[in-house]
């Protein structure tokens, strides 16, 4: 999850994903799964677009318990994400 403070525009999306994206490992990052949301207009400009959709919604309805559709993130700050990124990581998984 990326912190958008200023806005959720294809480009402002573009310039915080680069910066977060720079930090992880390159396998982290080739299992990277993309919205469809109109902020990833400009997703050819990170990486090719990736198939697995299921995944990604699923993602979003356990993210979508912590931040319920329409949520103002902007009330959120950058450590708030961090800690639902980590309970969303660390959650055990149903098998």
């Amino acid at each position: 999850m990326v912190a958008l403070p200023d806005g959720h525009s294809a480009g402002q999306l573009r310039d915080a994903l680069i910066a977060s994206l720079g930090k992880l490992p390159e396998r982290a990052r080739r299992s990277l799964t993309w919205d469809q949301g109109s902020e990833m207009a400009r997703h050819d400009e990170l990486a090719p677009f990736p198939w697995e959709r299921g995944t990604t919604e699923n993602t979003n309805g356990r993210i979508r318990q912590y931040l319920p559709k329409c949520t103002n993130l902007s009330l959120h700050t950058a450590e708030d994400l961090r800690t639902i990124e980590h309970r969303l990581n660390h959650r055990p998984a149903r098998r």
